[in-house]
Formats: structure tokens, C-alpha cells, sequence
């Protein structure tokens, strides 16, 4: 038997053997020639052998240690046995905690890591020294994955700050990693410090604000640092790490000398740096990109299902943005000596397409699609805001002048900028909002184009703004037909009976049916199993996530049918 058995079939073996029967010594005897078998090639006991498969059966998904006492059979009180071996599993790289809350050991949250995935694979012994393979692009990716799990509650942050720590000692053949450890900071410096380099490079971000840290470090803390820079002390200031940029809303900035010393090894900051080499230091309003071009043969043609009622109001929008109607209607607007403005509010759920309907549109009636960069208008410096708005409905006035086809203004997932105007002011920050908010109303009521507005949240909208918005458009979740057709179009590989199913027992977004239709394609990809109806539904299970705290939330409601 050993001749044929592999990794793969023997953890099988093993899973087949304990799962849900227990840990007498009667199922380590029957495992006994295949946890001889694993344990010559990882050097690991039985009931590591045991742990490790129960794991495997999550897919590489996170998994509780009540969740495997439950697969075993045990109690939890019993499952403290195996901490020993649990320990034993993460000293030697092979699982990974992921959260460890305080008094209740039991309830650690365990992942496997990558190396044992691959090893299984390719039935060969774990490679636990995977740091000298990584690159710098590596380690930032890395880090952005594990301060987004933080910042979502999915990994404590001792935990989080362990991890960091290892990494960088480990890949200390990085400039990056050797500066850092070059510097003597604390946790709490060095995590903020990390969190500004995660948005710097992966997300251009100049700077951070207590929306990015507040809730990876803990409240007390941040604000510890905040009172640092102020008294100037600590590593970060004392040695020109980083500023505090506006002490009223916590804003920091990783300091330009620093910048292009510790990320010399990324090279979208070092294109900045030559930029600004090259170009004036000083940024005006002008030299702000404020907004992306979509054109119109870039959209991918998708085909898109609505309810009834949205089917009706979006062909409706769809005939007059057609050239020749909106042409029309706008040249009578304009002898009647009404506003101009052709504005919409798309609002709704997630991942009910409220942008691809934008893009869908643009794409259907030729015209170009310039997408506000809400991230770049709110400046850091008092005043310059106000002057980058301005500049989007200046730009976009000109470029409505130049075109033979009016293009779409966008303000995607507006809600902060759309919300509810200050009634006590009592900041420059809350001053600064309230007058950006008015030279948008005064805009809108200025526009000669079409503005289109996507928001989840409706409750947050000003009034002022939802009354100048002439077509209102609700995106609901779509009905069990709708389902049905989006699991068909989406799934062809799937026969109409069990789109039916799907269509019945969750109740998901488009959204969602596309994540999963994406998953399952690629699950198909890299086990080379063809895709049916069971695979489509553990996918939908795993789709049905509830996470509270900072997370996203997504109901477990199913629809029951006779």
C-alpha cells in the first residue's frame, strides 16, 4: 500500500479515519501507516498528522479549534489536549494563528500555511524557509493582506505585530526590512509606520488618516502617538520618519527623505520622486487629478438582469442618453429656460450593479465615462479641497465644450461627499466639508452634461442633494427569476434544474453570483475538476458570511421552497 500512497491520499485516509469518531487508540492504530508515512517526510507526531488533515478538509480557509474538535468528535475541554501539538504545528511554519482571543484557547482561529499546501501537492517535505524567496513587492503585499485582516477582526493585533516582526527579521536580504530593523520603534510606531507604507505603495496614498489606523491599532494608542508628535518625542518624529500633517484629524505622512530611502525598492515611488524631480515641488489645484477617463470601447460589454421595475426605469434612462433623444430634449430644456443638469442617483445594496449600469450605458450610447477620484478632492491642507472640486466640474465643463458626445460625470460610492451637511460647525474639518458640499449643489445646478451618483446608503444623503437629482433609480436584490437567469448566464456549464436550486436557496447579489461563478472557474482551473452543482454550492456556502465589528455584513437568508 505504501508504494502507491502519496500525501494527498494519506492525509485523505487519515480524515476518512478520525473525522467525527473520536481520538481512542484504536483509530491511531488503523492511521498508524499513514501517519508513519506524513511523519517520515515532516517530521511531525500522529496527532499532528490528525490536525493537519482536519484542516485540510477547510480548503485553506481559516478553521477554529472548536471548529476542529467538532470535525474530530471531541469536546472542547478535550481539544486543550492538542495544544501542545498545535504549538508544536506553528514553531515549525506549518499552521499559522490568525487570532488567539485572551482566556479562551480553544476558540484560536488556525490557518495552514502556503508551504504545506504546496508540499501536499507535490508530495515533497515542507519547505518552512519560503522568506528568502520573497521579494519587496512580496513582503508589501503581505503586509496590506494581514493589516486588512486586523483592521476586519479576523487577526489580533499582538498577533499581527508578531508576524510583522518575523517577517522582517526573516527577509532581512530586503533594503526595505533592513532599514526598518535599523530603527528601534516600538509596536505601535512601527505599525503605523507599516500601515503608511501598505498605502503608499499599494494604493499611492500620500498619507494616512484615523479611517486607515484607528482600527488596527488599538484607540488608546493612536492616540498616544498623535501626542508624541505633538511633544515631539519618540523614534518616528526624532529621527524624520514621518509627520503629523493635521494634529486636529490625525493625518500622517511618511517624510519625502525617508520615502525614497525605505521604498527605493518599489518602483512606482521612485517614478514619483523623478517626477518631482523633474516638475515643480509646489501642487496647485490645477496639478491634481481629480478624475479617470473610461472610454467607451474600453467598457466590456456585459449583459446585465434587473427587476421589473428597474428593467422599466433603466431602458427608460438608456433611450434618453441615446444621442438623437438627448440631444432633443436637452434643446428643448433649453427654450423652456429650465436647468440643463441631467443628473441621476443610482442607489441600493452592494453588488447589485449600479456601477457596471453606469458603465453599460456609456458603452451602449457611445459616450465617455470620467470617474471622480473621491480620494484625491479631500486635501489635507485647509482650502485645497474646496479648489479640487471645483476643478472636476471646471474640468469637466471643457471637456463637454471638446466632445462630440456629452460624457458621463461619475461620483462612485458617494456617500461621503453627498452626506449630511454640518448644522453645528465646529471645526475647520466640518467648515471645509459644509463648503464643499455647497460648491456641488451650486454645480449641479450650473451643470450643462450628465452627472450620475451610486450610493449604498441613502439615509446619509442631504436633502439639498436629493432633490436635484432628477432620476432616482433603486437597486434591490434581485428576485428568485432574476436569480435564475443571472446563475444561467453566469454558470452555462450548469443545467437549468440546478440553476433553479441555486436561484432558491440563497438569496445573493450579482455581485456575489459573480464572485462565485469567478471562484468556481478557477477552482476548476487548478484541481482540473469540471464544475457542477455541488462545488457551486459549498461555494455558496462559504459566500455566506456574517462578520461583525468593521467588516462587511452579509445576511444568511435563504429562501425556503416546498
Amino acid at each position: 500500500m505504501e508504494k502507491d500512497m502519496n500525501l494527498a491520499t494519506a492525509f485523505a485516509e487519515l480524515n476518512r479515519i478520525f473525522a467525527g469518531k473520536g481520538m481512542d487508540d484504536y483509530n491511531f492504530e488503523l492511521a498508524k501507516p499513514f501517519t508513519d508515512y506524513i511523519a517520515g517526510l515532516w517530521d511531525i507526531n500522529a496527532r499532528q498528522c490528525m490536525l493537519l488533515s482536519c484542516m485540510l478538509t477547510s480548503m485553506g480557509e481559516e478553521m477554529t479549534t472548536g471548529q476542529i474538535a467538532s470535525h474530530i468528535g471531541i469536546d472542547n475541554l478535550m481539544s486543550l489536549t492538542l495544544q501542545k501539538d498545535i504549538d508544536g504545528l506553528v514553531g515549525k511554519g506549518y499552521v499559522v494563528v490568525t487570532k488567539n482571543p485572551r482566556g479562551v484557547n480553544w476558540e484560536q482561529t488556525l490557518m495552514l500555511s502556503s508551504s504545506v499546501i504546496y508540499a501536499i501537492r507535490y508530495n515533497k517535505q515542507v519547505e518552512t524557509d519560503v522568506y528568502k524567496h520573497l521579494t519587496a513587492w512580496d513582503v508589501m503585499g503581505d503586509f496590506a493582506d494581514i493589516t486588512r485582516k486586523c483592521d476586519y477582526g479576523e487577526m489580533d493585533y499582538p498577533i499581527l505585530v508578531n508576524n510583522i516582526h518575523l517577517t522582517l527579521k526573516e527577509t532581512r536580504h530586503l533594503h526595505f526590512s533592513r532599514r526598518l530593523l535599523d530603527y528601534k520603534l516600538t509596536n505601535d510606531e512601527l505599525m503605523l509606520l507599516i500601515i503608511a507604507c501598505v498605502h503608499l505603495v499599494m494604493d499611492e496614498e500620500e498619507t494616512i488618516t484615523p479611517y486607515d489606523y484607528d482600527d488596527i491599532i488599538p484607540k488608546g494608542r493612536c492616540r498616544m502617538l498623535q501626542l508624541m508628535f505633538k511633544h515631539k518625542v519618540g523614534n518616528l518624529k526624532g529621527c524624520g520618519l514621518m509627520e503629523l500633517c493635521d494634529e486636529s484629524e490625525g493625518v500622517f505622512r511618511i517624510t519625502d527623505d525617508f520615502k525614497y530611502d525605505l521604498l527605493s525598492e518599489y518602483e512606482n515611488v521612485m517614478d514619483s520622486k523623478n517626477k518631482t524631480d523633474q516638475e515643480s515641488t509646489k501642487e496647485t489645484a490645477d496639478e491634481v487629478d481629480t478624475a479617470n477617463d473610461e472610454k467607451t470601447e474600453d467598457i466590456v460589454e456585459k449583459t446585465l438582469f434587473y427587476n421589473p421595475t428597474e428593467q422599466v426605469q433603466i431602458d427608460r434612462l438608456a433611450n434618453l442618453l441615446s444621442e438623437e433623444k438627448y440631444s432633443e430634449i436637452k434643446m428643448r430644456i433649453k427654450k423652456s429656460g429650465m436647468r440643463m443638469a441631467f443628473t441621476c442617483l443610482f442607489y441600493g445594496a452592494p453588488g447589485t450593479g449600479k456601477t457596471e449600469t453606469v458603465m453599460q450605458l456609456a458603452r451602449k450610447t457611445g459616450r465617455k465615462v470620467i470617474t471622480v477620484n473621491l480620494s484625491t478632492l479631500k486635501s489635507m491642507w485647509v482650502g485645497e479641497s474646496e479648489k479640487n472640486i471645483q476643478k472636476v466640474f471646471d474640468d469637466y465643463k471643457e471637456t463637454v465644450a471638446k466632445s462630440e458626445l456629452t460624457p458621463i460625470l461619475l461620483f462612485n460610492e458617494a456617500d461621503g461627499i453627498f452626506g449630511k451637511r454640518y448644522k453645528r460647525v465646529d471645526s475647520e474639518a466640518e467648515q471645509s466639508a459644509n463648503t464643499i458640499q455647497n460648491i456641488i449643489l451650486q454645480n449641479m445646478e450650473q451643470l450643462d452634461g450628465i452627472l450620475i451618483a451610486t450610493t449604498n446608503l441613502t439615509e446619509n444623503l442631504d436633502n439639498a442633494f436629493e432633490r436635484r437629482f432628477l432620476y432616482k433609480i433603486e437597486f434591490n436584490r434581485p428576485s428568485l427569476e432574476v436569480r435564475k437567469k443571472i446563475w444561467q448566464s453566469m454558470m452555462p456549464e450548469l443545467s437549468v434544474v440546478d440553476c433553479n436550486l441555486l436561484a432558491r436557496k440563497y438569496s445573493f447579489s450579482g455581485g456575489q453570483m459573480e464572485n462565485i461563478a469567478r471562484k468556481a472557474f478557477i477552482d476548476s482551473l487548478l484541481y482540473d475538476n469540471p464544475v457542477n452543482v455541488d462545488m457551486v454550492a459549498k461555494l455558496c456556502d462559504e459566500e455566506n458570511i456574517n462578520k461583525n465589528g468593521n467588516g462587511f455584513q452579509i445576511s444568511n437568508k435563504y429562501i425556503k421552497y416546498r
